[in-house]
C-alpha cells in the first residue's frame, strides 16, 4: 500500500476531493462531532481536517483512511449494487492475522 500513495494523491481530480471533502463534513456532523473532536479522534490537526474538507490538494490519503476508521466509511464509495460491507465480524479476520 505504502508504494501506491504517491501514485494515488496527485491523481484525485478536484472534483473527486470535493465530494469526499463534503462527504466527511456531512458525516461528521451526523455523528455529532466538530472537527477538534474528529481531529482528536483521528490524530488529524483540526486545520488539516477543514483542508480536507474543503478539498483542497496536496492531503495524503492516509487522512481519508483515518477518518474511516473514526467516523465509518463514506456514502459515495457506495450505491445499491454495492452496498457496505458488515463490519459486525471485522474483528474475526484480524484476530488470526
Amino acid at each position: 500500500m505504502r508504494a501506491l500513495q504517491g501514485l494515488v494523491k496527485p491523481f484525485l481530480p478536484a472534483y473527486v476531493r470535493e465530494r469526499l471533502g463534503r462527504e466527511v463534513a456531512e458525516a461528521r456532523k451526523e455523528r455529532g462531532l466538530t472537527q477538534a473532536a474528529l481531529a482528536e479522534k483521528t490524530g488529524i490537526s483540526r486545520r488539516t481536517l477543514s483542508r480536507l474538507e474543503n478539498g483542497h490538494p496536496g492531503l495524503a490519503e492516509d487522512n481519508f483512511f483515518a477518518i474511516a476508521r473514526a467516523i465509518g466509511p463514506l456514502k459515495s464509495i457506495y450505491s445499491e449494487e454495492f452496498p457496505p460491507p458488515d463490519l459486525s465480524q471485522a474483528h474475526l479476520w484480524t484476530d488470526n492475522v
